[in-house]
């Protein structure tokens, strides 16, 4: 079989696999949130958070995020109730966690923002773009080490051995 063969089968299957996904999402908040996340600790103290906000929502699909220091981004599947679920769990669990640790800050301006991915190559900017964006902003890091996100699962051919 030829090279060419085999890349129309893979996008034949890729392809297949996106429209099993159902409805697709990115969702975002605003970038001019002020600092959420300043350090190891509440950075990793977000990625749980958002674990347990996952484990809330079992109906969404996370195929991809990345927390930054003051917005993430999320690549979902799933029906918008549900996404909006996810998000708001997210959100008040930050929130007690905060409050918890004595931070006043306010999250009212911590808003999601969902744009519909209706296409596989859609799908793949969108995915390649939340998993840059720690190695955009940081420029210490690179895809494949940026910590918060599932960045280095993508990127990374150790991690897809």
């Amino acid at each position: 079989m030829n090279s060419r063969a085999v890349f129309y089968d893979r996008e034949v299957l890729c392809q297949r696999h996106f429209e099993k996904l159902g409805k697709v999402y990115h969702l975002c908040t605003p970038e001019n949130h002020p600092i959420i996340f300043r350090d190891t600790e509440e950075f990793a103290r977000g990625m749980s958070l958002l674990a347990f906000a996952q484990r809330a929502v079992r109906k969404v699909n996370i195929i991809t995020f990345e927390l930054m220091n003051n917005h993430l981004h999320i690549i979902a599947a799933g029906f918008v109730p549900d996404i909006e679920s996810l998000f708001e769990s997210y959100k008040a669990l930050l929130r007690r966690c905060l409050y918890l640790n004595g931070d006043t800050l306010d999250l009212s301006g911590f808003q999601m923002h969902l744009h519909e991915i209706t296409s596989l190559e859609n799908l793949r900017n969108a995915i390649a773009y939340a998993n840059r964006n720690g190695a955009v902003v940081d420029r210490n890091v690179c895809p494949y080490t940026y910590p918060w996100g599932a960045n280095k699962y993508y990127f990374n051919p150790e991690a897809k051995a």
